[in-house]
C-alpha cells in the first residue's frame, strides 16, 4: 500500500504556494471530518428497523417487511435490496481518479491511456450486481503501481484502494 509519511506530506504543504495553501486550508476540516466518521460507524454497517413495538437493531440488519391484511386481496412485492454505500461512494472515487488522470500534466500520454482503461475496467466491474473482487484487488494494485510517483494522483488512488479495502477487505 503506498503511504506517504507525515514529513512528506508537511513537506508537499510546504511548497504549496499561497492560493494553493488557502485551498488545502479550506479542504482540511471535510477530510479531518471523513477520517473521523470512518473511525466509526459506516453507513450502512448499522441499522434500525422499528414496526410497531418491534425494533431490530445491529450491524447491517435488514428487515424485509411485507404487508398482509386478514381477509380481502393483497398485493405486495416480494423484491428486496439493500443497497450498498460503498458502491456508491467507489463509483464518486473513480470519477474523480478519470478526472485526475485526464487533467494530470506529470504523465505521460501513453501512461493516461493505460491508465484510464485500467479505471474503466473498475467502474464497470464495480457496477455489476456481484463484482470480482480478485480483478479489483488485482487492477487497483496495478495502478497505484503503475501512478506511483505521481504527486497529484496519490490522493484520487489512495481514496479507491481505501475504498476497495473497507467495502471488501481487499488489502491493496
Amino acid at each position: 500500500m503506498f503511504k506517504l509519511t507525515v514529513d512528506q506530506i508537511l513537506a508537499s504543504i510546504e511548497a504549496l504556494s499561497p492560493e494553493e495553501k488557502q485551498d488545502f486550508l479550506q479542504r482540511l476540516p471535510s477530510v479531518l471530518a471523513s477520517a473521523e466518521s470512518s473511525a466509526g460507524f459506516q453507513s450502512g454497517q448499522f441499522m434500525t428497523n422499528t414496526l410497531g413495538d418491534v425494533q431490530i437493531r445491529g450491524g447491517n440488519a435488514a428487515f424485509n417487511y411485507q404487508p398482509s391484511q386478514a381477509g380481502g386481496n393483497v398485493n405486495a412485492s416480494a423484491t428486496f435490496t439493500q443497497g450498498s454505500s460503498n458502491q456508491g461512494e467507489l463509483l464518486q472515487a473513480l470519477v474523480a481518479l478519470q478526472e485526475a488522470i485526464r487533467t494530470s500534466e506529470a504523465l505521460p500520454e501513453l501512461s493516461k491511456i493505460g491508465a484510464e482503461a485500467q479505471v474503466e475496467q473498475l467502474v464497470v466491474e464495480a457496477q455489476k450486481e456481484n463484482p470480482d473482487q480478485n480483478l479489483i484487488g488485482r487492477t487497483v494494485s496495478a495502478l497505484k503501481q503503475g501512478l506511483q510517483g505521481v504527486q497529484d494522483l496519490a490522493g484520487p488512488v489512495m481514496t479507491v484502494a481505501s475504498i476497495v479495502a473497507r467495502a471488501w477487505g481487499i488489502p491493496v
